[in-house]
């Protein structure tokens, strides 16, 4: 993906995120999906990557965001460090999946619970598979109101094979961005 690619991806008109209760108008609710951070999967157990993850967790509970865990059935648990990072956070539920593609179980979650489709943020593994397909999932699902908005936080995402962020295609309400910071 080239660097003017990067820039032009959700340029457009997106309101700021904001804390899920008591929200100005204006403001997006986020909610976070953790994808497949589980120890079956080589590149969950990198600790830099579960450093990461942990970071974005800790960020959306201090703003109030949901956090939706996917884990791909028969592949075990998700990994102890991000576990215990949302574990007694009454806005985090662990959703099971049995496809990459985990975009209809976030939104079936979403609908149970209420939380918003408008804005997701994207950690997990792996970038070429899981990832990229509910990213793309989400991507092309409307919300009721408005369009929804997609962004994978690219140091809280790995993978075993390198070079995966090319295949992505290029959608308007799709972001890729380095880090945390760079939102």
């Amino acid at each position: 993906m080239s660097p003017q690619a990067q820039q032009r991806w959700g340029q457009a008109q997106r309101p700021s995120r904001g804390p899920t209760s008591g929200a100005q108008c204006g403001q997006r609710q986020s909610v976070l999906v953790v994808i497949d951070m589980q120890s079956q999967f080589a590149a969950a157990e990198s600790s830099s990557l579960q450093e990461r993850v942990v970071e974005l967790i800790q960020h959306a509970r201090a703003n109030h965001w949901p956090i939706i865990v996917l884990e791909y059935a028969s592949y075990g648990e998700t990994v102890k460090s991000v576990t215990d990072a949302f574990a007694g956070y009454d806005l985090a539920r662990v959703v099971s999946k049995t496809q990459n593609n985990g975009a209809t179980e976030v939104l079936e979650t979403c609908a149970t619970y209420g939380f918003s489709t408008s804005d997701f943020l994207i950690a997990g593994v792996n970038i070429g598979a899981c990832v990229k397909e509910t990213v793309c999932g989400l991507a092309t699902t409307r919300s009721t109101r408005s369009l929804t908005w997609v962004t994978a936080i690219m140091e809280a995402c790995g993978d075993t094979v390198p070079g995966q962020w090319h295949q992505y295609p290029e959608l308007t309400n799709v972001s890729l961005v380095p880090a945390l910071e760079s939102l």
